[in-house]
Protein backbone atom coordinates (compact mmCIF):
# COMPACT_ATOMS: atom_id res chain seq x y z
CA UNK A 1 0.00 0.00 0.00
CA UNK A 2 1.12 3.53 -0.77
CA UNK A 3 0.13 7.18 -0.65
CA UNK A 4 -0.31 9.38 -3.71
CA UNK A 5 -1.20 12.91 -4.77
CA UNK A 6 -2.02 14.35 -8.21
CA UNK A 7 -2.53 17.98 -9.19
CA UNK A 8 -4.00 19.53 -12.35
CA UNK A 9 -4.69 23.20 -12.95
CA UNK A 10 -2.88 26.52 -12.83
CA UNK A 11 0.89 25.86 -12.84
CA UNK A 12 2.44 25.63 -9.38
CA UNK A 13 5.82 24.84 -7.89
CA UNK A 14 6.11 21.16 -6.96
CA UNK A 15 7.14 22.09 -3.41
CA UNK A 16 3.63 23.44 -2.80
CA UNK A 17 2.40 19.90 -3.22
CA UNK A 18 5.34 17.70 -2.20
CA UNK A 19 7.22 19.32 0.66
CA UNK A 20 5.61 22.46 2.10
CA UNK A 21 2.04 21.55 3.22
CA UNK A 22 1.56 20.37 6.80
CA UNK A 23 0.46 16.96 5.56
CA UNK A 24 2.38 16.85 2.30
CA UNK A 25 3.20 13.64 0.49
CA UNK A 26 6.61 13.64 2.22
CA UNK A 27 4.90 13.87 5.61
CA UNK A 28 2.69 10.97 4.58
CA UNK A 29 5.80 8.90 3.94
CA UNK A 30 6.44 8.72 7.71
CA UNK A 31 3.15 9.89 9.27
CA UNK A 32 0.33 8.53 7.11
CA UNK A 33 -3.02 8.56 8.86
CA UNK A 34 -5.32 6.43 6.72
CA UNK A 35 -3.21 3.75 5.04
CA UNK A 36 -4.60 0.22 5.20
CA UNK A 37 -1.99 -2.24 6.51
CA UNK A 38 -1.52 -5.68 4.96
CA UNK A 39 1.01 -7.09 7.45
CA UNK A 40 1.67 -6.87 11.14
CA UNK A 41 5.33 -5.93 10.68
CA UNK A 42 4.78 -2.84 8.52
CA UNK A 43 3.54 0.14 10.55
CA UNK A 44 0.59 1.74 8.72
CA UNK A 45 2.13 5.19 9.07
CA UNK A 46 5.33 4.29 7.17
CA UNK A 47 5.75 4.46 3.38
CA UNK A 48 9.51 4.28 3.07
CA UNK A 49 10.16 1.87 0.18
CA UNK A 50 10.83 4.59 -2.36
CA UNK A 51 9.12 7.55 -3.93
CA UNK A 52 8.62 9.28 -7.26
CA UNK A 53 7.34 12.49 -8.81
CA UNK A 54 6.19 13.11 -12.37
CA UNK A 55 5.39 16.27 -14.27
CA UNK A 56 4.67 17.68 -17.72
CA UNK A 57 6.22 20.52 -19.67
CA UNK A 58 4.33 23.79 -19.92
CA UNK A 59 4.33 23.44 -23.73
CA UNK A 60 2.34 20.27 -24.35
CA UNK A 61 2.24 20.82 -28.10
CA UNK A 62 6.01 20.65 -28.40
CA UNK A 63 6.77 18.17 -25.62
CA UNK A 64 3.82 16.01 -24.53
CA UNK A 65 5.91 13.32 -22.82
CA UNK A 66 6.19 13.53 -19.02
CA UNK A 67 9.36 13.48 -16.94
CA UNK A 68 9.83 11.44 -13.75
CA UNK A 69 12.27 11.35 -10.84
CA UNK A 70 12.27 8.18 -8.72
CA UNK A 71 14.42 6.74 -5.97
CA UNK A 72 14.44 3.82 -3.52
CA UNK A 73 15.36 6.17 -0.69
CA UNK A 74 12.68 7.16 1.78
CA UNK A 75 11.15 10.43 0.62
CA UNK A 76 11.98 12.14 3.90
CA UNK A 77 15.69 11.41 3.38
CA UNK A 78 16.33 12.60 -0.18
CA UNK A 79 17.94 16.02 -0.47
CA UNK A 80 17.64 15.98 -4.26
CA UNK A 81 13.87 15.75 -3.99
CA UNK A 82 13.82 18.81 -1.72
CA UNK A 83 15.93 20.80 -4.19
CA UNK A 84 14.08 19.71 -7.33
CA UNK A 85 10.68 20.45 -5.80
CA UNK A 86 11.65 24.10 -5.41
CA UNK A 87 12.41 24.44 -9.13
CA UNK A 88 9.87 22.21 -10.90
CA UNK A 89 6.82 24.16 -12.07
CA UNK A 90 4.00 22.45 -13.93
CA UNK A 91 0.26 22.42 -14.55
CA UNK A 92 0.10 18.66 -13.85
CA UNK A 93 2.06 16.89 -11.11
CA UNK A 94 2.13 13.34 -9.71
CA UNK A 95 3.73 12.41 -6.38
CA UNK A 96 3.90 8.94 -4.79
CA UNK A 97 5.47 7.31 -1.74
CA UNK A 98 5.69 3.51 -1.72
CA UNK A 99 5.09 0.80 0.82
CA UNK A 100 6.00 -2.37 -1.06
CA UNK A 101 3.49 -5.22 -0.93
CA UNK A 102 4.69 -8.44 0.74
CA UNK A 103 7.01 -10.37 -1.57
CA UNK A 104 7.76 -7.35 -3.77
CA UNK A 105 11.33 -6.13 -4.09
CA UNK A 106 12.46 -2.56 -3.50
CA UNK A 107 13.91 -1.31 -6.79
CA UNK A 108 13.90 1.98 -8.62
CA UNK A 109 12.11 0.57 -11.66
CA UNK A 110 9.23 -0.47 -9.38
CA UNK A 111 8.77 3.00 -7.89
CA UNK A 112 5.79 5.03 -9.07
CA UNK A 113 4.81 6.89 -11.17
CA UNK A 114 5.35 5.01 -14.43
CA UNK A 115 5.37 6.64 -17.84
CA UNK A 116 4.84 5.52 -21.42
CA UNK A 117 4.25 7.81 -24.36
CA UNK A 118 2.24 10.77 -23.07
CA UNK A 119 0.82 8.86 -20.09
CA UNK A 120 1.67 8.93 -16.37
CA UNK A 121 0.32 6.21 -14.09
CA UNK A 122 0.44 5.40 -10.38
CA UNK A 123 -1.38 3.01 -8.09
CA UNK A 124 -2.33 2.73 -4.44
CA UNK A 125 -3.32 -0.83 -3.53
CA UNK A 126 -2.75 -4.30 -4.90
CA UNK A 127 -4.15 -6.97 -7.18
CA UNK A 128 -5.28 -9.82 -4.96
CA UNK A 129 -3.55 -13.16 -5.64
CA UNK A 130 -1.39 -11.55 -8.27
CA UNK A 131 0.98 -14.51 -8.45
CA UNK A 132 -1.99 -16.60 -9.63
CA UNK A 133 -3.45 -14.15 -12.16
CA UNK A 134 -0.27 -12.56 -13.54
CA UNK A 135 0.12 -15.05 -16.40
CA UNK A 136 -3.48 -14.70 -17.56
CA UNK A 137 -3.35 -10.92 -17.46
CA UNK A 138 -0.06 -10.72 -19.34
CA UNK A 139 -1.40 -13.10 -22.00
CA UNK A 140 -3.77 -10.29 -22.98
CA UNK A 141 -0.90 -7.93 -23.87
CA UNK A 142 0.45 -7.29 -27.33
CA UNK A 143 4.21 -7.59 -27.86
CA UNK A 144 5.03 -3.93 -27.17
CA UNK A 145 3.01 -3.76 -23.94
CA UNK A 146 4.37 -7.16 -22.83
CA UNK A 147 7.94 -5.92 -23.26
CA UNK A 148 7.06 -2.72 -21.38
CA UNK A 149 5.70 -4.75 -18.45
CA UNK A 150 8.76 -7.02 -18.31
CA UNK A 151 11.20 -4.11 -18.56
CA UNK A 152 9.53 -2.39 -15.60
CA UNK A 153 9.45 -5.39 -13.28
CA UNK A 154 6.03 -6.87 -14.16
CA UNK A 155 4.59 -5.89 -10.77
CA UNK A 156 0.85 -5.75 -10.32
CA UNK A 157 0.89 -1.97 -10.94
CA UNK A 158 2.98 -2.27 -14.09
CA UNK A 159 0.77 -5.00 -15.52
CA UNK A 160 -2.33 -2.89 -14.84
CA UNK A 161 -0.73 0.04 -16.65
CA UNK A 162 0.25 -2.25 -19.54
CA UNK A 163 -3.35 -3.45 -19.83
CA UNK A 164 -4.47 0.17 -20.08
CA UNK A 165 -1.88 0.91 -22.76
CA UNK A 166 -2.78 -2.29 -24.60
CA UNK A 167 -6.15 -0.81 -25.55
CA UNK A 168 -4.62 2.32 -27.09
CA UNK A 169 -3.26 1.96 -30.63
CA UNK A 170 -1.10 5.10 -30.31
CA UNK A 171 0.38 6.11 -26.96
CA UNK A 172 1.12 9.64 -28.19
CA UNK A 173 -2.31 10.42 -29.66
CA UNK A 174 -4.87 12.50 -27.79
CA UNK A 175 -8.18 10.71 -27.18
CA UNK A 176 -11.41 11.87 -25.57
CA UNK A 177 -12.10 11.57 -21.82
CA UNK A 178 -14.84 9.06 -22.65
CA UNK A 179 -12.34 6.75 -24.34
CA UNK A 180 -10.03 6.87 -21.33
CA UNK A 181 -12.94 6.30 -18.96
CA UNK A 182 -14.18 3.22 -20.79
CA UNK A 183 -10.62 1.98 -21.13
CA UNK A 184 -10.10 2.24 -17.36
CA UNK A 185 -13.45 0.58 -16.69
CA UNK A 186 -12.39 -2.27 -18.95
CA UNK A 187 -9.10 -2.75 -17.07
CA UNK A 188 -10.89 -2.89 -13.70
CA UNK A 189 -13.49 -5.31 -15.08
CA UNK A 190 -10.82 -7.56 -16.58
CA UNK A 191 -8.89 -7.74 -13.29
CA UNK A 192 -12.03 -8.60 -11.33
CA UNK A 193 -13.15 -11.18 -13.88
CA UNK A 194 -9.71 -12.84 -13.98
CA UNK A 195 -9.54 -13.03 -10.17
CA UNK A 196 -12.96 -14.66 -10.12
CA UNK A 197 -11.99 -17.19 -12.79
CA UNK A 198 -8.84 -18.11 -10.84
CA UNK A 199 -10.68 -18.46 -7.55
CA UNK A 200 -8.73 -15.69 -5.83
CA UNK A 201 -10.05 -14.91 -2.35
CA UNK A 202 -7.73 -12.01 -1.51
CA UNK A 203 -9.07 -8.48 -1.86
CA UNK A 204 -7.96 -6.22 -4.72
CA UNK A 205 -7.55 -2.52 -3.97
CA UNK A 206 -7.48 -0.60 -7.25
CA UNK A 207 -6.88 3.11 -6.69
CA UNK A 208 -5.42 4.13 -10.06
CA UNK A 209 -4.44 7.64 -11.19
CA UNK A 210 -3.61 8.28 -14.84
CA UNK A 211 -3.09 11.34 -17.01
CA UNK A 212 -2.14 12.21 -20.56
CA UNK A 213 -1.08 15.73 -19.63
CA UNK A 214 -4.47 17.19 -20.54
CA UNK A 215 -6.91 15.34 -18.29
CA UNK A 216 -6.81 13.22 -15.16
CA UNK A 217 -8.63 10.06 -14.03
CA UNK A 218 -8.57 8.59 -10.53
CA UNK A 219 -10.36 5.43 -9.38
CA UNK A 220 -11.34 4.25 -5.90
CA UNK A 221 -12.29 0.59 -6.12
CA UNK A 222 -12.26 -2.58 -4.02
CA UNK A 223 -13.11 -6.17 -4.92
CA UNK A 224 -13.24 -8.51 -1.92
CA UNK A 225 -14.89 -11.93 -2.46
CA UNK A 226 -15.00 -12.59 1.28
CA UNK A 227 -16.56 -9.28 2.28
CA UNK A 228 -18.59 -7.36 -0.32
CA UNK A 229 -18.85 -4.42 2.10
CA UNK A 230 -15.08 -3.92 2.44
CA UNK A 231 -13.82 -0.37 2.28
CA UNK A 232 -11.46 0.68 -0.52
CA UNK A 233 -8.25 2.58 0.11
CA UNK A 234 -8.80 6.24 0.94
CA UNK A 235 -9.05 8.86 -1.82
CA UNK A 236 -10.08 12.51 -1.65
CA UNK A 237 -10.34 15.38 -4.06
CA UNK A 238 -10.31 19.13 -3.67
CA UNK A 239 -11.30 21.77 -6.21
CA UNK A 240 -11.26 25.53 -6.28
CA UNK A 241 -9.86 28.67 -7.86
CA UNK A 242 -6.38 28.27 -6.39
CA UNK A 243 -4.40 26.15 -3.94
CA UNK A 244 -2.30 28.54 -1.88
CA UNK A 245 -0.30 28.87 1.31
CA UNK A 246 -2.14 30.74 4.03
CA UNK A 247 -0.42 33.70 5.64
CA UNK A 248 -0.13 33.57 9.43
CA UNK A 249 0.54 36.36 11.90
CA UNK A 250 2.42 36.14 15.20
CA UNK A 251 3.25 38.56 17.96
CA UNK A 252 6.78 39.90 17.64
CA UNK A 253 8.98 41.89 20.01
CA UNK A 254 7.13 44.67 21.73
CA UNK A 255 3.77 43.23 20.73
CA UNK A 256 4.25 43.99 17.04
CA UNK A 257 2.37 41.79 14.61
CA UNK A 258 4.72 39.86 12.36
CA UNK A 259 3.44 38.19 9.17
CA UNK A 260 4.90 34.84 8.28
CA UNK A 261 4.22 31.73 6.26
CA UNK A 262 3.68 28.25 7.61
CA UNK A 263 2.73 24.92 6.16
CA UNK A 264 -1.02 25.46 6.17
CA UNK A 265 -2.44 25.46 2.64
CA UNK A 266 -6.00 25.75 1.46
CA UNK A 267 -8.34 26.09 -1.48
CA UNK A 268 -9.62 29.53 -2.40
CA UNK A 269 -12.96 30.09 -4.14
CA UNK A 270 -13.12 33.45 -5.92
CA UNK A 271 -14.65 32.26 -9.18
CA UNK A 272 -17.43 29.94 -10.24
CA UNK A 273 -15.02 28.17 -12.53
CA UNK A 274 -12.69 25.46 -11.25
CA UNK A 275 -9.03 26.19 -11.93
CA UNK A 276 -7.37 23.65 -9.63
CA UNK A 277 -8.13 19.99 -8.83
CA UNK A 278 -6.17 17.76 -6.46
CA UNK A 279 -6.70 14.02 -6.01
CA UNK A 280 -4.92 12.65 -2.95
CA UNK A 281 -4.89 9.63 -0.66
CA UNK A 282 -5.07 11.90 2.37
CA UNK A 283 -5.99 15.60 2.75
CA UNK A 284 -2.95 17.84 2.44
CA UNK A 285 -4.30 20.31 5.00
CA UNK A 286 -6.26 20.18 8.25
CA UNK A 287 -9.12 22.20 6.78
CA UNK A 288 -11.46 19.32 6.00
CA UNK A 289 -13.94 21.57 4.21
CA UNK A 290 -11.44 21.68 1.32
CA UNK A 291 -11.67 17.94 0.72
CA UNK A 292 -14.38 15.61 -0.53
CA UNK A 293 -14.26 11.82 -0.22
CA UNK A 294 -14.46 9.99 -3.54
CA UNK A 295 -17.31 7.48 -3.11
CA UNK A 296 -16.33 3.79 -3.06
CA UNK A 297 -16.19 2.11 -6.47
CA UNK A 298 -16.24 5.37 -8.37
CA UNK A 299 -13.98 7.13 -10.84
CA UNK A 300 -13.10 10.81 -10.65
CA UNK A 301 -12.70 12.38 -14.11
CA UNK A 302 -11.16 15.81 -14.67
CA UNK A 303 -11.58 16.94 -18.27
CA UNK A 304 -9.17 19.27 -20.10
CA UNK A 305 -11.58 22.13 -19.26
CA UNK A 306 -11.33 21.16 -15.56
CA UNK A 307 -14.89 19.91 -15.39
CA UNK A 308 -15.37 17.37 -12.60
CA UNK A 309 -17.30 14.14 -13.17
CA UNK A 310 -17.89 11.07 -11.02
CA UNK A 311 -18.59 7.78 -12.81
CA UNK A 312 -19.56 4.57 -10.97
CA UNK A 313 -17.43 1.47 -11.35
CA UNK A 314 -18.85 -2.04 -11.13
CA UNK A 315 -17.85 -5.60 -11.79
CA UNK A 316 -20.72 -6.48 -14.12
CA UNK A 317 -20.19 -7.79 -17.62
CA UNK A 318 -21.82 -4.62 -18.95
CA UNK A 319 -18.83 -2.63 -17.74
CA UNK A 320 -16.29 -4.86 -19.47
CA UNK A 321 -15.31 -4.83 -23.10
CA UNK A 322 -12.74 -6.46 -25.33
CA UNK A 323 -9.51 -4.59 -24.64
CA UNK A 324 -7.97 -5.48 -27.96
CA UNK A 325 -10.95 -4.04 -29.88
CA UNK A 326 -10.32 -0.39 -29.09
CA UNK A 327 -10.99 0.86 -32.62
CA UNK A 328 -14.58 -0.33 -32.61
CA UNK A 329 -15.06 1.24 -29.20
CA UNK A 330 -13.87 4.59 -30.49
CA UNK A 331 -16.35 4.40 -33.36
CA UNK A 332 -19.18 3.82 -30.88
CA UNK A 333 -18.12 6.71 -28.65
CA UNK A 334 -17.01 9.33 -31.14
CA UNK A 335 -18.39 9.30 -34.68
CA UNK A 336 -15.57 11.29 -36.24
CA UNK A 337 -17.11 11.31 -39.70
CA UNK A 338 -20.23 13.03 -38.38
CA UNK A 339 -18.18 15.60 -36.49
CA UNK A 340 -16.13 16.36 -39.59
CA UNK A 341 -19.32 16.82 -41.62
CA UNK A 342 -20.66 19.40 -39.21
CA UNK A 343 -17.44 21.40 -38.99
CA UNK A 344 -16.61 23.46 -35.89
CA UNK A 345 -18.92 22.84 -32.96
CA UNK A 346 -19.49 25.29 -30.11
CA UNK A 347 -18.31 23.39 -27.04
CA UNK A 348 -19.74 25.63 -24.32
CA UNK A 349 -23.24 26.82 -23.61
CA UNK A 350 -21.98 30.36 -23.00
CA UNK A 351 -21.04 33.24 -25.22
CA UNK A 352 -17.84 32.73 -27.17
CA UNK A 353 -14.55 33.94 -25.74
CA UNK A 354 -13.16 36.13 -28.48
CA UNK A 355 -11.90 39.65 -28.79
CA UNK A 356 -12.54 42.18 -31.52
CA UNK A 357 -15.91 43.43 -32.65
CA UNK A 358 -19.00 41.60 -31.37
CA UNK A 359 -20.72 39.53 -34.01
CA UNK A 360 -23.04 36.59 -34.49
CA UNK A 361 -22.53 33.48 -36.58
CA UNK A 362 -25.56 31.60 -37.85
CA UNK A 363 -25.47 27.88 -38.61
CA UNK A 364 -27.39 26.62 -41.59
CA UNK A 365 -30.00 24.06 -40.48
CA UNK A 366 -29.25 22.06 -43.62
CA UNK A 367 -25.72 21.40 -42.33
CA UNK A 368 -27.08 19.31 -39.47
CA UNK A 369 -27.49 15.58 -39.83
CA UNK A 370 -30.28 14.56 -37.45
CA UNK A 371 -30.84 10.89 -36.76
CA UNK A 372 -34.26 9.30 -37.06
CA UNK A 373 -36.08 8.28 -33.91
CA UNK A 374 -37.80 4.90 -33.72
CA UNK A 375 -41.48 4.91 -32.93
CA UNK A 376 -42.61 2.85 -29.89
CA UNK A 377 -42.98 -0.80 -30.76
CA UNK A 378 -40.90 -0.68 -33.92
CA UNK A 379 -38.30 -3.39 -34.39
CA UNK A 380 -35.35 -4.14 -36.58
CA UNK A 381 -34.15 -0.59 -36.83
CA UNK A 382 -37.03 0.68 -38.97
CA UNK A 383 -37.01 4.43 -38.97
CA UNK A 384 -39.92 6.52 -37.82
CA UNK A 385 -40.92 9.71 -39.51
CA UNK A 386 -39.97 12.12 -36.69
CA UNK A 387 -36.52 13.56 -36.63
CA UNK A 388 -34.55 13.41 -33.42
CA UNK A 389 -31.62 15.47 -32.26
CA UNK A 390 -28.27 14.68 -33.84
CA UNK A 391 -25.32 13.46 -31.83
CA UNK A 392 -23.48 16.68 -32.63
CA UNK A 393 -25.46 19.84 -33.25
CA UNK A 394 -24.19 23.34 -33.85
CA UNK A 395 -25.85 26.29 -32.16
CA UNK A 396 -28.11 28.20 -34.51
CA UNK A 397 -26.65 31.52 -33.35
CA UNK A 398 -23.29 32.06 -31.65
CA UNK A 399 -22.79 35.54 -30.23
CA UNK A 400 -19.16 36.60 -30.08
CA UNK A 401 -18.20 39.66 -28.10
CA UNK A 402 -16.71 38.67 -24.75
CA UNK A 403 -13.02 39.07 -24.05
CA UNK A 404 -13.41 36.80 -20.97
CA UNK A 405 -15.66 33.85 -20.20
CA UNK A 406 -19.36 34.56 -19.68
CA UNK A 407 -20.53 33.12 -16.34
CA UNK A 408 -24.20 34.13 -16.08
CA UNK A 409 -27.20 34.90 -18.30
CA UNK A 410 -30.62 36.49 -17.79
CA UNK A 411 -33.40 37.48 -20.21
CA UNK A 412 -35.97 40.28 -20.02
CA UNK A 413 -38.17 40.76 -23.05
CA UNK A 414 -35.96 41.19 -26.09
CA UNK A 415 -32.86 41.85 -23.96
CA UNK A 416 -30.21 39.31 -23.00
CA UNK A 417 -27.88 40.17 -20.11
CA UNK A 418 -24.56 38.35 -19.77
CA UNK A 419 -22.20 38.61 -16.81
CA UNK A 420 -18.52 38.10 -17.47
CA UNK A 421 -15.28 37.28 -15.74
CA UNK A 422 -14.13 40.84 -16.47
CA UNK A 423 -16.74 42.26 -14.08
CA UNK A 424 -19.02 43.73 -16.75
CA UNK A 425 -22.61 43.14 -17.85
CA UNK A 426 -23.20 43.08 -21.57
CA UNK A 427 -26.64 43.98 -22.88
CA UNK A 428 -27.67 42.23 -26.10
CA UNK A 429 -30.69 42.64 -28.34
CA UNK A 430 -31.79 39.09 -29.09
CA UNK A 431 -33.91 40.18 -32.05
CA UNK A 432 -31.01 41.75 -33.91
CA UNK A 433 -28.21 39.85 -32.07
CA UNK A 434 -26.42 43.17 -31.49
CA UNK A 435 -24.45 44.31 -28.46
CA UNK A 436 -26.15 47.41 -27.04
CA UNK A 437 -23.97 48.22 -24.04
CA UNK A 438 -21.12 47.16 -21.75
CA UNK A 439 -21.84 48.07 -18.12
CA UNK A 440 -19.20 47.91 -15.34
CA UNK A 441 -20.84 45.90 -12.57
CA UNK A 442 -18.25 44.57 -10.11
CA UNK A 443 -15.25 46.06 -8.36
CA UNK A 444 -11.98 45.90 -10.25
CA UNK A 445 -10.64 42.36 -10.57
CA UNK A 446 -13.93 40.64 -9.64
CA UNK A 447 -16.30 38.57 -11.73
CA UNK A 448 -20.06 38.70 -12.22
CA UNK A 449 -21.34 35.37 -10.90
CA UNK A 450 -25.14 35.39 -11.28
CA UNK A 451 -27.96 37.42 -12.85
CA UNK A 452 -31.65 37.29 -11.89
CA UNK A 453 -34.51 39.35 -13.35
CA UNK A 454 -37.42 40.03 -10.99
CA UNK A 455 -40.09 42.30 -12.36
CA UNK A 456 -38.40 45.49 -13.50
CA UNK A 457 -35.22 44.90 -11.49
CA UNK A 458 -32.07 43.00 -12.53
CA UNK A 459 -30.13 41.62 -9.54
CA UNK A 460 -26.45 40.75 -9.94
CA UNK A 461 -23.97 39.03 -7.62
CA UNK A 462 -20.22 39.22 -7.99
CA UNK A 463 -17.10 37.80 -6.39
CA UNK A 464 -16.63 41.02 -4.38
CA UNK A 465 -19.47 39.72 -2.14
CA UNK A 466 -22.00 42.31 -3.30
CA UNK A 467 -25.51 42.02 -4.67
CA UNK A 468 -26.44 44.92 -6.91
CA UNK A 469 -29.84 45.95 -8.21
CA UNK A 470 -30.49 47.65 -11.53
CA UNK A 471 -33.73 49.18 -12.74
CA UNK A 472 -34.80 48.17 -16.25
CA UNK A 473 -35.53 51.38 -18.13
CA UNK A 474 -36.87 51.90 -21.62
CA UNK A 475 -34.79 51.80 -24.77
CA UNK A 476 -33.90 55.44 -24.31
CA UNK A 477 -31.95 54.61 -21.22
CA UNK A 478 -34.13 56.70 -18.85
CA UNK A 479 -36.67 55.66 -16.28
CA UNK A 480 -39.21 57.87 -14.59
CA UNK A 481 -37.57 59.63 -11.67
CA UNK A 482 -34.05 58.59 -12.67
CA UNK A 483 -31.23 60.85 -13.70
CA UNK A 484 -29.85 58.53 -16.34
CA UNK A 485 -28.16 55.27 -17.06
CA UNK A 486 -24.55 54.37 -16.56
CA UNK A 487 -22.10 52.48 -18.69
CA UNK A 488 -21.14 52.67 -22.33
CA UNK A 489 -23.70 52.31 -25.10
CA UNK A 490 -22.43 50.42 -28.12
CA UNK A 491 -25.01 50.01 -30.83
CA UNK A 492 -28.38 51.20 -29.56
CA UNK A 493 -27.59 54.42 -27.74
CA UNK A 494 -27.89 54.39 -23.97
CA UNK A 495 -28.49 51.01 -22.37
CA UNK A 496 -31.59 50.25 -20.30
CA UNK A 497 -29.87 49.66 -16.91
CA UNK A 498 -30.18 52.17 -14.07
CA UNK A 499 -28.19 51.53 -10.89
CA UNK A 500 -30.40 51.21 -7.81
CA UNK A 501 -28.32 49.95 -4.91
CA UNK A 502 -25.86 47.47 -3.44
CA UNK A 503 -26.40 44.65 -0.96
CA UNK A 504 -23.15 43.83 0.82
CA UNK A 505 -22.25 40.40 2.18
CA UNK A 506 -24.72 38.29 4.12
CA UNK A 507 -25.65 40.73 6.87
CA UNK A 508 -28.64 43.09 7.01
CA UNK A 509 -29.31 44.93 3.75
CA UNK A 510 -27.33 48.13 3.29
CA UNK A 511 -28.06 50.29 0.30
CA UNK A 512 -26.41 53.31 -1.21
CA UNK A 513 -28.68 56.33 -1.05
CA UNK A 514 -28.93 60.00 -0.20
CA UNK A 515 -26.10 60.98 -2.48
CA UNK A 516 -24.80 60.42 -5.96
CA UNK A 517 -22.34 57.63 -6.57
CA UNK A 518 -20.27 56.69 -9.58
CA UNK A 519 -21.70 53.83 -11.58
CA UNK A 520 -20.92 50.33 -10.37
CA UNK A 521 -18.06 51.48 -8.12
CA UNK A 522 -15.82 52.01 -11.14
CA UNK A 523 -14.83 55.61 -10.44
CA UNK A 524 -17.13 57.17 -13.03
CA UNK A 525 -15.71 55.25 -15.95
CA UNK A 526 -19.19 54.99 -17.40
CA UNK A 527 -19.64 58.77 -17.61
CA UNK A 528 -23.05 58.67 -15.83
CA UNK A 529 -24.16 58.96 -12.20
CA UNK A 530 -27.13 57.55 -10.34
CA UNK A 531 -28.99 57.95 -7.08
CA UNK A 532 -30.03 55.02 -4.85
CA UNK A 533 -33.74 54.47 -4.21
CA UNK A 534 -34.06 52.45 -1.01
CA UNK A 535 -37.86 52.01 -0.86
CA UNK A 536 -38.20 50.72 -4.44
CA UNK A 537 -35.39 48.17 -4.22
CA UNK A 538 -35.92 46.82 -0.72
CA UNK A 539 -39.22 45.13 -1.49
CA UNK A 540 -37.58 43.02 -4.20
CA UNK A 541 -34.38 41.89 -2.45
CA UNK A 542 -35.91 39.38 -0.05
CA UNK A 543 -37.70 37.61 -2.91
CA UNK A 544 -34.74 37.51 -5.25
CA UNK A 545 -31.94 36.87 -2.77
CA UNK A 546 -32.82 33.22 -2.21
CA UNK A 547 -32.89 32.65 -5.97
CA UNK A 548 -29.52 34.32 -6.39
CA UNK A 549 -27.89 32.38 -3.58
CA UNK A 550 -29.30 29.13 -4.87
CA UNK A 551 -27.76 29.69 -8.29
CA UNK A 552 -24.16 29.59 -7.06
CA UNK A 553 -22.16 26.41 -6.47
CA UNK A 554 -18.48 26.15 -5.46
CA UNK A 555 -18.01 23.46 -8.13
CA UNK A 556 -19.39 25.43 -11.07
CA UNK A 557 -22.88 23.91 -11.31
CA UNK A 558 -25.93 26.11 -11.27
Amino acid sequence: MCRLTAYIGTPIVAADLVTRPNHSIITQSFAARERLCETHYTPPCINGDGFGIGWYSSDMSEDPEPCIYRSTRPAWNDENLMQLSEKIRSHLLFAHVRAATPGSVVAERLCHPFRCGRYLFMHNGNVGGFDRVRRRLMDRLNDACFEFAVANGASDTVVCFALFLNALPDHMAVVSPDVLRQNMEGVVALIVRTCQECGVEEASLLNFVISDGLMLLATRFVHDPKSPDSSPASLYFGAGTAYERKTTTTAGPGGAVVAGTGGEYGMTHTDRRIKVVIATSEPLSDNHTDWVVVPPNNMLIVTPDLHLLLAPLGASDAMGFALENIMSMERRLLPIELQDTLGPVASRAVLGREGGEPRVETARPASLSPRKRLEPGEEGGEEGGEEGVGIFQRARHMILGHSESALALAVSGNLLFSGSLDGCIRVWNIETFSLDAVVPCADEGHAVLALVVHGQVLYTTSSDNKLRAWGLAGRGGQEAGEEGGNGVGVGGGLHPLVGRGVYRGYGPPHFIGGGRRDAGGRGGRGGRRWRGHIPRISRHVSQALARVRGSISPYGHA
